[in-house]
């Protein structure tokens, strides 16, 4: 009886061990695939290092320029942060009654925080202060209007600008301060950068997949005796395109790796004039790439290469089934 069991319970092992053999020789071939892409960084470093520097310097170019155009939307968010808010001119001979109700409506406003009035003697007194002109103060006739000092609850350009307009409107305001012209300077050039950037990035990522392809389509034509060797004897699609779709995605990641280095030197690089441009809008800016921006170089070029070898590679393979 207790051979009999012994026996029984053999043959699920046996089963087992017989299931989990193709499962171990995918595994094995997964880990050979990608020991084979790193050893030839090592074996042909002339052609897979000239590659991964070409493929590098195609990304750091639109990658830097999008990494610009992220710190100049920081800028402009940092600058309306610190300025939201407005000051409206009133005419100067509205009466105080029409003054008071002005300032009433507007407090109620939900888009506005708070509603100050400046008269034209603090209006005078500033002013002086901030000419150092202390003799503005003795002036008999003050020519300057009220004036309302408007705090918004967002720094939100359509709200900004759709109070404005509604601002405008009323028959006694003759003139409004709000920055909106720094404020669309500074969203166009922020848009131009970045569609920039990205028309870039698209234009030469077709570039790299062409560039990694070539270099791939090579090595395989070196290869093309063992490749048909492997396919006469019964070997799937999936096994001969693994080591070429290890190979394109090792060179990508390295690729992806240099184009970071070279995105944060170039940076470094441009951070004087790109820190005196924020301060002309008041604020400041980091002196380097986020590291996010980084690890998306890194992602994009790796794609890129395993695109590039999936495109090469079944191409190939399919010439090599006609043959």
């Amino acid at each position: 009886m207790k051979k009999q069991t012994a026996k029984h319970s053999q043959v699920p092992r046996q089963n087992r061990a017989h299931l989990s053999a193709p499962l171990r020789a995918w595994r094995n071939h997964h880990r050979e695939c990608f020991r084979h892409a790193w050893r030839r960084l090592r074996d042909r470093p002339v052609g897979a290092w000239a590659t991964i520097l070409v493929l590098a310097v195609v990304l750091a170019l639109p990658a830097l320029i999008i990494s610009i155009s992220a710190h100049i939307e920081r800028i402009g968010g940092i600058w309306l942060s610190d300025t939201a808010q407005m000051d409206v001119f009133v005419s100067p001979s509205i009466e105080m009654a029409v003054l008071s109700e002005l300032q009433q409506s507007l407090q109620q406003d939900n888009r506005v925080a708070e509603v100050t009035l400046i008269s034209p003697e603090q209006g005078l007194a500033d002013l002086a202060e901030h000419l150092q002109l202390g003799q503005l103060s003795t002036a008999s006739d003050n020519p300057l209007p009220y004036v309302l000092h408007l705090q918004l609850t967002s720094n939100d350009i359509q709200l900004r600008e759709s109070l404005v307009a509604d601002v405008k409107s009323k028959e006694s305001v003759t003139h409004i301060t709000d920055g909106g012209e720094w404020t669309q300077r500074l969203a166009q050039l922020q848009k131009l950068t970045y569609e920039l950037g990205w028309w870039l990035m698209s234009l030469l990522g077709l570039a790299a997949l062409f560039v990694v392809g070539n270099t791939l389509r090579l090595e395989l034509y070196e290869r093309r005796r063992e490749l048909a060797l492997i396919s006469l004897i019964g070997g799937t699609k999936s096994y001969i395109l693994r080591p070429v779709l290890y190979d394109g995605a090792v060179t990508g990641f390295v690729g992806g790796i240099v184009a970071a280095i070279l995105v944060a030197f170039l940076f470094r690089s441009v951070a004087i004039p790109m820190q005196a441009f924020a301060e002309s809008y008041g604020t400041t800016m980091p002196a380097h790439v986020d590291f996010s921006t980084l690890i998306s170089i890194v992602a994009i070029a790796t794609a890129l290469g395993w695109l590039s070898a999936q495109l090469i590679g079944r191409f190939y393979i399919r010439k090599l089934a006609r043959v």
